[in-house]
């Protein structure tokens, strides 16, 4: 009796197991079918069951069926978040794609919704939201050589971008400022970011008198200057002498032929502690004297997230390194990685490898599977070691172009 009990119960299992990778299967079917509605039925129910919730195929299929669902008219209404569906499914397919199986036709599928979602936010105004897409989606369609999408994320870039203009004011009346306005020369150094030392600008600023005669800035902050070949805009907030909000540096060097353009934007908290987004840009853009025509060569993005003084989320795209990665970090150690890393390059062996960190940031796997053979090869130690590089670089970033002490007039 025990026999047939077990047998029954082992049959059960098996025709459960059996119905849920169907559904997989189904799914992909009722796509190529154009049932997409269907297809979203079988899809939804192997991501929350059991058999197939962990499996790589199951949520790469997810992918494909909420991708096909936002480029249909006919059925993008099922499903108004496909966008972060797919990203979803992306993100849950590379952490159980061990051995790279799907990151091909995954990246592709990505970083078309990617560009998708940069275009509806630039219609729709969100223009600091629209550069950062278009920031990382650019950088892998420079990589795959499609000049279409290059040239219309860089125009995005280019005529959306969160630029500061330069005006005192910030529009936002709720800002507590100093009851002294000051308006006139104003000596700064480290934001040229070209090494041209303390330079003489223009300032613009609120301010209230400290007891001992110093001053105490409290309000917006603007700086500029400009001279032949280089310009620059230094825009924020000041709360009792400590940067707050959102603070803006933009430089050019060169003419119109031919210049160097730099940009950071980043976050601060009341207490003046880095926190939030943070993205810097580094391109060379141009004009063809004798057409007129426009171009851009982008030299390096990155971007991330900061948590209270704490770099957490890091992307760094590089020309010059031919590298690009993207991964986290410890907010109670700064700068060791956890988590999954992923680094793609030309120098990368097979182009792209996944390195694997504890919570102290101990190597638990590096490794790349050759495509050709199937072998498993381990990973260089550079490579291994790149997000401690990167992540160097973008604090000195920061420290050398962004986070400033109380400036001097």
């Amino acid at each position: 009796m025990k026999r047939i009990l077990l047998f029954l119960l082992f049959s059960s299992l098996s025709l459960t197991i059996a119905a849920q990778t169907n559904n997989v299967q189904y799914a992909l079917m009722n796509v190529k079918g154009g049932h997409l509605d269907k297809a979203k039925a079988f899809i939804d129910e192997a991501c929350i069951h059991e058999s197939t919730k962990n499996d790589a195929k199951t949520w790469y299929s997810a992918a494909i069926v909420y991708y096909r669902i936002g480029q249909s008219k006919k059925y993008q209404n099922i499903a108004p978040d496909w966008m972060a569906k797919v990203q979803s499914a992306v993100m849950r397919c590379n952490e159980l794609d061990n051995n790279g199986e799907y990151e091909k036709d995954l990246a592709d599928i990505n970083y078309s919704t990617m560009y998708m979602q940069c275009v509806e936010l630039n219609k729709s105004g969100k223009c600091a939201d629209a550069v950062e897409k278009a920031e990382k989606a650019l950088a892998y369609y420079i990589q795959k050589g499609d000049k279409g999408k290059k040239i219309e994320l860089e125009g995005i870039i280019e005529g959306c971008g969160s630029n500061p203009q330069g005006e005192l004011s910030s529009g936002n009346e709720n800002i507590k400022r100093g009851d002294k306005r000051y308006n006139g020369e104003f000596s700064i150094s480290g934001i040229g970011f070209s090494n041209r030392g303390t330079q003489k600008g223009n300032a613009q600023y609120y301010y209230k008198d400290a007891l001992d005669g110093t001053r105490i800035y409290e309000g917006e902050f603007l700086y500029t200057f400009e001279d032949r070949y280089n310009s620059d805009i230094v825009k924020g907030t000041y709360l009792n002498n400590r940067q707050v909000g959102t603070w803006y540096w933009v430089s050019k060097s060169g003419d119109k032929s031919e210049s160097q353009k730099k940009e950071v934007e980043i976050n601060f908290n009341d207490n003046g502690k880095l926190d939030g987004a943070f993205k810097f840009s580094y391109n060379i853009v141009g004009e063809n004297t004798l057409d007129g025509h426009k171009w851009t060569k982008w030299v390096k993005s990155v971007s991330g997230d900061f948590v209270n003084g704490r770099l957490k989320r890091l992307y760094y795209w590089s020309r010059e390194d031919h590298v690009e990665a993207e991964g986290y970090f410890s907010t109670m150690d700064a700068g060791t990685p956890v988590g999954k890393w992923k680094v793609t390059g030309e120098k990368v062996p097979n182009s792209s490898v996944t390195i694997e960190f504890d919570n102290r940031g101990n190597i638990i796997s590096a490794v790349y599977f050759d495509p050709t053979t199937g072998d498993k090869h381990g990973v260089p130690e550079w490579i291994c070691r790149y997000p401690e590089s990167i992540y160097k670089d973008a604090i000195n970033i920061i420290r050398r172009y962004c986070y400033r002490d109380t400036p001097k007039p």
